[in-house]
This record gives structure tokens, C-alpha cells and sequence, in this order.
């Protein structure tokens, strides 16, 4: 993502990170799996090798826009939807 950033040439104004823990994402995971009879979300290994996947690749490029002066709004992903919404919203204006 870093290169896609630095290559691109477009500008990012803002980065809304919803920050979940590990444990709680694969519990989610799991509930979704029983929920919509998903299958790729009923193996804990494969649910946690895409949250390590996406934690080695995504954290470092926010790391990146955050050095690079980006704004970004950092969210407590454990609350409920409206609050979440609301923080977004807040954070855009």
C-alpha cells in the first residue's frame, strides 16, 4: 500500500482506523461463520491468518500516513455502530 501511495501521486486527506483487538475480531469471525453459514470464517487459522495479514500490512502504512502528517482518526472499533457512526462523522467535519 506504502508504494501504491508514494507511485500514485494522489493525496490523502484523512485515515479512519477502527482499532479491534485480535480476539475480538475472531470472535466476530466466528459469530458471522454461524450467522451467514460462511465457511471461510469457521477455521480459527484462516480467520487468524488474515487478521495477522492484515495487521502486518495495514499498520505499518498507517504508521507511514500518520509520519507523513496525515490526519487520522483513530476509533475504539468495540463500541456500538451509532457511536462509531457518530465519532466518523464528527471526525470528517
Amino acid at each position: 500500500m506504502i508504494n501504491v501511495i508514494k507511485n500514485d501521486g494522489s493525496r490523502i486527506d484523512r485515515v479512519i482506523f477502527l482499532k479491534v483487538t485480535k480476539e475480538e475480531l475472531l470472535k466476530r469471525a466466528i459469530k458471522r461463520a454461524e450467522e451467514e453459514n460462511r465457511t471461510d470464517d469457521k477455521d480459527r487459522e484462516i480467520v487468524m491468518t488474515r487478521i495477522n495479514e492484515f495487521s502486518n500490512a495495514t499498520i505499518p502504512a498507517i504508521n507511514f500516513l500518520k509520519e507523513s502528517g496525515v490526519e487520522t482518526i483513530e476509533i475504539n472499533g468495540n463500541q456500538s455502530i451509532e457511536n462509531i457512526f457518530e465519532t466518523i462523522k464528527e471526525g470528517l467535519q
